[in-house]
Parts: C-alpha cells; sequence; structure tokens
C-alpha cells in the first residue's frame, strides 16, 4: 500500500495473505498446526486469568474459545495420526483474512484463529 500522509486515513476494506500453501510431511503440519493452536489457546488462558484477577470470575468468552481450539487441535492430531499411519503427505494452506472495520461499529465476535485447512491427504 502507497504511503499517505499521516491524517490521511485510506486503507483497503479487505487484505488477505497466504501464509502456508503447501504438501507437507504429517510431522510439519503437525509442528505448524500445533505452535498456532498452542499459541491462542495460552493467550485466552492468559485473559481468562486476567479477568479472574479483576472480577474473580473467568472470562466467558474465553473459556468457550479454548474449548474450540482443544475440541479442533484434537481432531487435527487424529487427521494427522491417518496420514502419518499411511505414510501420506499433506496439503495445507492457512490464510489471514484482515476487515478494516469502523470504531463507531463495535464487533461482537472474538479473535480467531487464522484458518488452516487440511486437503487433499494423498
Amino acid at each position: 500500500m502507497p504511503e499517505c500522509h499521516p491524517s490521511v486515513r485510506f486503507a483497503p476494506q479487505t487484505s488477505e495473505h497466504v501464509v502456508v500453501d503447501g504438501r507437507f510431511s504429517s510431522s510439519e503440519v503437525q509442528d505448524l498446526v500445533l505452535a498456532l493452536l498452542d499459541g491462542q489457546i495460552n493467550q485466552h488462558k492468559l485473559l481468562s486469568l486476567g479477568n479472574s484477577v479483576h472480577t474473580h470470575e473467568p472470562l466467558g468468552s474465553s473459556k468457550r474459545s479454548i474449548q474450540e481450539l482443544s475440541e479442533a487441535r484434537t481432531e487435527i492430531l487424529k487427521i494427522l495420526a491417518v496420514a502419518r499411519a499411511n505414510g501420506q503427505t499433506v496439503r495445507a494452506r492457512s490464510t489471514i483474512e484482515l476487515v478494516i472495520e469502523s470504531d463507531a461499529a463495535p464487533t461482537t465476535t472474538k479473535p480467531t484463529m487464522p484458518q488452516l485447512q487440511l486437503q487433499d491427504v494423498v
């Protein structure tokens, strides 16, 4: 994006970036996925802990996110175990989509993980 004067607020409304795209061994994908998911799980644990220190209650949205991420982690590990047992490679693609939103329109969506799609287990 071209540089603008700081007073100019111009930015594309959406931007998508491919982070991972290729064929990998199941071990390589496992290392990548575990780093992403474990990082997100730890972030939500810290958010929840920080909230509980101040309000004496864990953050409900973080508890849900931890559960969802943990379930995804378990499912992905099962898929990768099958690929590993069969000597197969895994095609993985991950993108990050950024959407510029107005500060005046608050969002109720929680931060999410970049989607990692395991495709074409060959």
